[in-house]
């Protein structure tokens, strides 16, 4: 039991440490095969972070059936096509609306609720290199 808790509080202050130091996984989201030239740089997404602060595989990720997100998290892992927004949402002009109504729109409620929230405006999710 001691071995679970030690293991368990180890794993909570390496991630912790991971995250305050910047160096959480980030993703940079390009999706060239759908927007084919990039009117804006990159986004440069922290994933890890997003879930250190309590939000869930199925908060952004889905597959909905009437008003039932159906996805199973067992199906999200790299290169899987239910963990690329790209696979549903793939025109262009579907695919921009949808990351910006899932990611603004929520960092747009945290703000409402009065929390701490992410960036609503263009150039602070847009920061990356554009030269791809």
């Amino acid at each position: 039991m001691m071995n679970k808790f030690l293991t368990a509080a180890v794993s909570l202050i390496l991630l912790a440490a991971a995250d305050a130091s910047g160096n959480g996984k980030i993703l940079r989201i390009t999706n060239l095969h759908v927007f084919k030239k990039l009117s804006r740089p990159v986004v440069e997404f922290p994933h890890e972070r997003h879930y250190t602060w309590g939000m869930g595989c199925l908060d952004c990720h889905h597959r909905y059936s009437g008003d039932t997100n159906m996805l199973d998290v067992n199906e999200l892992y790299p290169g899987s096509p239910a963990a690329s927004c790209s696979t549903c949402h793939n025109t262009s002009r579907e695919l921009e609306r949808s990351y910006h109504r899932m990611c603004t729109g929520c960092h747009r409620d945290m703000k409402a609720r009065g929390n701490s929230y992410g960036p609503v405006m263009c150039g602070k999710c847009h920061s990356g290199r554009r030269d791809l």
